[in-house]
Protein backbone atom coordinates (compact mmCIF):
# COMPACT_ATOMS: atom_id res chain seq x y z
CA UNK A 1 0.00 0.00 0.00
CA UNK A 2 1.41 3.35 -1.07
CA UNK A 3 1.51 6.07 1.02
CA UNK A 4 0.04 8.59 -1.92
CA UNK A 5 -3.42 10.19 -2.14
CA UNK A 6 -6.30 8.88 -3.95
CA UNK A 7 -5.91 11.03 -7.44
CA UNK A 8 -1.97 9.32 -7.90
CA UNK A 9 -0.11 12.40 -6.12
CA UNK A 10 1.70 12.76 -3.29
CA UNK A 11 -1.22 15.52 -2.60
CA UNK A 12 1.14 18.70 -2.14
CA UNK A 13 1.34 19.60 -5.61
CA UNK A 14 -1.73 20.06 -8.03
CA UNK A 15 -2.01 19.30 -12.08
CA UNK A 16 0.13 22.09 -13.21
CA UNK A 17 -2.55 21.97 -16.63
CA UNK A 18 -5.52 22.73 -13.85
CA UNK A 19 -3.97 25.05 -11.98
CA UNK A 20 -3.26 26.92 -15.61
CA UNK A 21 -6.76 26.85 -16.29
CA UNK A 22 -8.05 28.46 -13.18
CA UNK A 23 -5.29 31.25 -13.34
CA UNK A 24 -6.61 32.22 -16.51
CA UNK A 25 -9.92 32.23 -15.46
CA UNK A 26 -9.36 34.19 -12.64
CA UNK A 27 -7.50 36.82 -14.64
CA UNK A 28 -10.19 37.05 -16.91
CA UNK A 29 -13.03 37.35 -14.15
CA UNK A 30 -10.44 39.74 -12.79
CA UNK A 31 -9.74 42.16 -15.57
CA UNK A 32 -13.76 42.11 -16.79
CA UNK A 33 -14.30 43.23 -12.85
CA UNK A 34 -12.23 45.77 -12.67
CA UNK A 35 -12.98 47.19 -16.17
CA UNK A 36 -17.08 46.82 -15.14
CA UNK A 37 -15.89 49.05 -11.77
CA UNK A 38 -13.67 52.03 -13.70
CA UNK A 39 -16.67 52.33 -16.04
CA UNK A 40 -18.70 52.85 -13.38
CA UNK A 41 -16.98 55.46 -11.53
CA UNK A 42 -16.17 56.82 -14.87
CA UNK A 43 -20.16 56.98 -15.77
CA UNK A 44 -20.93 58.53 -12.19
CA UNK A 45 -18.37 61.34 -12.40
CA UNK A 46 -19.63 62.09 -16.01
CA UNK A 47 -23.25 62.33 -15.06
CA UNK A 48 -21.95 64.38 -11.89
CA UNK A 49 -20.43 66.62 -14.73
CA UNK A 50 -22.64 66.57 -17.28
CA UNK A 51 -25.72 66.84 -15.87
CA UNK A 52 -26.34 70.36 -14.29
CA UNK A 53 -29.48 70.71 -11.43
CA UNK A 54 -32.39 72.85 -13.45
CA UNK A 55 -34.80 74.85 -11.79
CA UNK A 56 -35.10 78.49 -9.61
CA UNK A 57 -32.82 78.98 -6.42
CA UNK A 58 -35.13 77.97 -3.57
CA UNK A 59 -37.06 80.73 -2.47
CA UNK A 60 -38.56 81.99 0.78
CA UNK A 61 -42.04 83.83 1.47
CA UNK A 62 -43.71 84.57 4.75
CA UNK A 63 -47.46 82.75 4.85
CA UNK A 64 -48.72 84.31 8.23
CA UNK A 65 -48.09 86.61 10.91
CA UNK A 66 -49.64 86.03 14.78
CA UNK A 67 -48.85 88.71 16.85
CA UNK A 68 -48.24 86.97 20.30
CA UNK A 69 -49.32 88.31 23.91
CA UNK A 70 -46.34 89.22 25.08
CA UNK A 71 -45.66 91.77 22.34
CA UNK A 72 -43.90 89.65 19.86
CA UNK A 73 -45.27 87.97 16.62
CA UNK A 74 -44.63 84.96 15.50
CA UNK A 75 -43.94 84.19 11.56
CA UNK A 76 -44.91 81.52 9.64
CA UNK A 77 -42.92 80.69 6.29
CA UNK A 78 -42.51 78.41 3.46
CA UNK A 79 -39.51 77.22 1.76
CA UNK A 80 -39.66 76.36 -1.55
CA UNK A 81 -37.45 74.25 -3.53
CA UNK A 82 -37.97 74.34 -7.38
CA UNK A 83 -34.71 72.34 -8.33
CA UNK A 84 -34.68 68.98 -9.25
CA UNK A 85 -32.86 67.83 -6.70
CA UNK A 86 -33.67 67.60 -3.03
CA UNK A 87 -32.43 69.82 -0.20
CA UNK A 88 -30.33 67.94 2.42
CA UNK A 89 -30.91 70.82 4.89
CA UNK A 90 -31.08 74.43 4.67
CA UNK A 91 -31.37 77.52 7.33
CA UNK A 92 -33.98 80.59 6.98
CA UNK A 93 -32.96 83.67 9.19
CA UNK A 94 -34.86 86.64 9.52
CA UNK A 95 -33.30 89.97 10.50
CA UNK A 96 -35.07 90.71 13.77
CA UNK A 97 -33.07 92.61 16.15
CA UNK A 98 -33.95 90.60 19.22
CA UNK A 99 -34.01 87.54 19.50
CA UNK A 100 -32.20 86.79 16.00
CA UNK A 101 -34.64 84.57 14.63
CA UNK A 102 -33.56 81.07 12.71
CA UNK A 103 -34.90 77.94 11.43
CA UNK A 104 -33.45 74.69 10.23
CA UNK A 105 -35.33 72.83 7.73
CA UNK A 106 -34.21 69.30 7.11
CA UNK A 107 -34.72 67.35 4.11
CA UNK A 108 -36.91 69.45 1.47
CA UNK A 109 -37.41 67.02 -1.59
CA UNK A 110 -37.29 68.49 -5.32
CA UNK A 111 -39.85 69.95 -6.36
CA UNK A 112 -42.20 70.78 -3.09
CA UNK A 113 -41.72 72.96 -0.19
CA UNK A 114 -41.76 72.98 3.32
CA UNK A 115 -43.43 75.29 6.49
Amino acid sequence: MSSGSVNGGDGDQADPRRQKEHSTAEKAVMVVSIAFTISLLAFAGWQMATAPSTGAEPTVSVVETEPMENGSVAVTVRLRNSKDVGLVSATVSADCTSPPAEVAFSYVPAASDRT
